[in-house]
């Protein structure tokens, strides 16, 4: 018996051994899953369950005017935060914080009755309140330190630079179209928190601080865009008008100079203004453009062969019935050349010449300047406008549509056609971002002049000129667009609106406009002027001609075009800063410590060996062969030899692209 006993105690000894180790191999085998196999897997979920990151919004990159003047930045702001499980006495601090953010109380009090571990008490506060409530280190309310957007000009370009949320995205104009090279990278603050998610330990050393998006330059002089924005503003003013606008392009490379849009509002305070404040007229709205349409009539027409600027065409005394339609002229003309009929603006002498080229051939003309379809700048909501399809038209819209009715275009398009026929016949791509950099001053976009198409030849270009030149003399009517010392090509621009309601043209709605380049036979400057709805008076050459006029007068002077007709260069009323005050900033100052902000030269043509002896060691950034076309910065323009320059080589004389 005594035999058995001890063999059955081994047994159960052997048993309970066997067990354990296989208990110890399962625990070993369930420690080497957990922490070798998924310990980065587990260790990673962990820290999520105990730790709560709280963003913080990324720092925008400052946009600035061609000269460097700063358009958009940043100022410190501070944010206050509460952990409402560490509030103790809930009562007094509601109180305390009511008084210290100018909140309501219950307001405050209902953020700190969160069940969250973590709430936003305010944001964007000044830094100088934010540093107050930090002083009296109240129990479970934190402040940190944020940027916020910052508009120094306040309503200057509003519409153009349009404006970031408090979360710093982009929602409107540049600011929203480049958001994704500005908006920066967003940081972080890191607090721990308890099984029941409550933070526990605000973690405030272990911060990720956000990161600088790059730094957008505009094409725009903030100079000229203060002259434009003011001089239509005061038109507005005077004319009791509904809107206005004004646009002014390089009419040689597409670059937008200015870009005014009234009524003007601040992107500091943008929820102040309605939606509708906030579009930028210039690329979203569209409208008949009345008698300036007659400029591409006579260039299509003159282009075609089929008409020479000195034939003369029966204006039928001020009167023409088409069909059942009668198309009026505002005086009586009998026989007019092409020349005068777009001098004296006559819509019944635009429809002779319409009909004699015919359907097919404006139409092609038209739409070769860029009618019905999109610019191609680079804002958001641009519109394509519109031109009926041509088997459409019908007998009574061709007439129309010789004389500016009947279709839709924006103000892009129609500055955009204007620079083609005052650069010799070339449709430039309009552009309003020469380039976007970081922070070390390193390129990392660039926008180029960019030839879209030649629409028609230098010759028509020149004979078109020719016509639009005696618009501003004499009996034309845009005398009042002349300028001392300077030659003007443009045209007047008197339209109904289209009253929608009634289903027919309205008789006291008008859009009064004027649009022309100058100086006409070396044109620096193409300007578009746009009244909508002025009272008491409605006629383009006497509404908008004399916003073109001083707007062209005092930018001149300010480019320091110097005129050749025995006038002076203005003095006086340029702008409020002088050119001082635009180079002395502190983006122009950053040249000096990357380089000697040097001007750089003209390299267009040079080939690729000429380009590096004639820049020395400055760093180069090429693409492709040949002689160079375009360049990066633009002849002429400030450069940091540590930043170095940008250049597209191309084994073509002529090519896509304008030099």
């Amino acid at each position: 018996m005594k035999g058995n006993e001890a063999k059955s105690l081994r047994r159960r000894i052997l048993a309970v051994a066997a067990f354990c180790f296989f208990l110890f191999g399962v625990v070993l085998a369930r420690g080497y899953q957990l922490q070798i196999y998924q310990g980065e897997e587990l260790g990673a979920r962990a820290e999520r369950q105990l730790t709560k990151r709280i963003s913080l919004p990324p720092i925008r990159g400052k946009i600035v005017d061609r000269n460097g003047v700063e358009l958009a930045t940043n100022r410190e702001v501070s944010a206050v935060y509460a952990q409402p499980h560490k509030i103790s006495d809930l009562d007094k601090t509601a109180s305390q914080l009511a008084e210290l953010l100018e909140e309501d109380k219950s307001k405050i009090k209902r953020k700190l009755l969160s069940k969250s571990s973590f709430v936003w008490l305010k944001r964007g506060i000044e830094a100088e309140a934010g540093k107050k409530i930090s002083f009296f280190k109240i129990k479970g309310i934190g402040v940190i330190s944020e940027k916020r957007r910052f508009y120094p000009n306040m309503e200057l370009a509003g519409h153009l630079v349009g404006f970031a949320g408090i979360d710093s995205q982009g929602l409107e104009g540049i600011e929203l179209k480049y958001n994704e090279l500005i908006k920066g990278k967003p940081g972080y603050f890191i607090a721990e928190r308890d099984a029941l998610g409550r933070n526990i330990y605000p973690r405030g050393l272990n911060i990720k601080d956000s990161t600088s998006g790059g730094n957008v330059v505009l094409t725009i002089d903030k100079n000229i865009q203060h002259i434009a924005e003011r001089e239509v503003g005061e038109a507005l003013r005077k004319y009791k008008a509904k809107s206005g606008m004004a646009l002014v392009m390089d009419p040689n490379t597409g670059e937008v100079l200015a870009m005014a849009v009234q009524p003007a509002f601040n992107p500091n305070f943008f929820r102040q203004s309605s939606p509708s404040m906030w579009r930028n007229r210039i690329v979203t709205d569209t409208f008949e453009p009345g008698s300036t349409f007659k400029i591409f009539l006579a260039a299509t027409a003159i282009e075609s062969g089929k008409v020479r600027p000195q034939d003369i065409f029966f204006c039928e005394n001020g009167k023409f019935k088409l069909y059942k339609n009668t198309i009026h002229d505002s005086k009586e003309h009998g026989w007019l050349s092409v020349e005068s009929i777009l001098r004296v603006s006559s819509n019944i002498g635009a429809y002779k010449i319409a009909e004699k080229i015919g359907k097919s051939d404006y139409y092609r003309g038209i739409r070769g300047f860029g009618f019905g379809q999109k610019a191609g700048i680079d804002f958001p909501g641009e519109r394509p406008g519109y031109i009926r399809a041509k088997k459409r038209i019908s007998p009574i819209g061709f007439a129309n549509l010789s004389f500016g009715q009947g279709l839709s275009v924006t103000a892009i398009q129609l500055v955009t056609a204007i620079s083609a026929v005052a650069n010799g016949g070339y449709v430039m791509k309009p552009y309003l971002v020469k380039k976007v950099v970081d922070d070390s001053g390193q390129t990392i976009f660039a926008n180029f002049p960019t030839r879209v198409k030649r629409v028609i030849s230098k010759e028509t270009a020149t004979a078109v000129t020719a016509i639009l030149k005696r618009v501003i003399s004499g009996e034309g009517t845009g005398v009042r667009a002349a300028l001392e010392g300077y030659q003007v090509a443009g045209k007047t621009g008197t339209s109904q609106k289209f009253d929608n309601e009634m289903g027919e043209y309205s008789s006291d709605k008008h859009i009064s406009s004027f649009i022309g380049y100058l100086p006409a036979d070396d044109p620096k400057l193409a300007i578009l002027v746009m009244l909508d709805e002025p009272k008491d008076s409605y006629y383009g050459g006497r509404v908008a001609a004399p916003v073109f006029k001083r707007i062209a007068e005092q930018a001149l002077a300010w480019m320091q075009v110097a005129p050749k007709e025995g006038g002076r260069l203005m003095q006086a009323q340029l702008h409020p800063l002088s050119k001082s005050d635009v180079t002395g900033n502190e983006y122009s100052k950053s040249f000096a410590k990357n380089g000697d902000g040097k001007a750089i030269p003209d390299l267009r043509g040079l080939t690729l060996r000429e380009t590096l002896v004639a820049m020395g060691d400055a760093p180069l950034r090429a693409e492709g062969n040949g002689v160079v076309l375009e360049q990066s910065p633009l002849p002429g323009e400030l450069f940091s030899t540590k930043a170095g320059y940008s250049i597209r080589l191309s084994d073509r004389q002529q090519g896509g692209h304008a030099l």
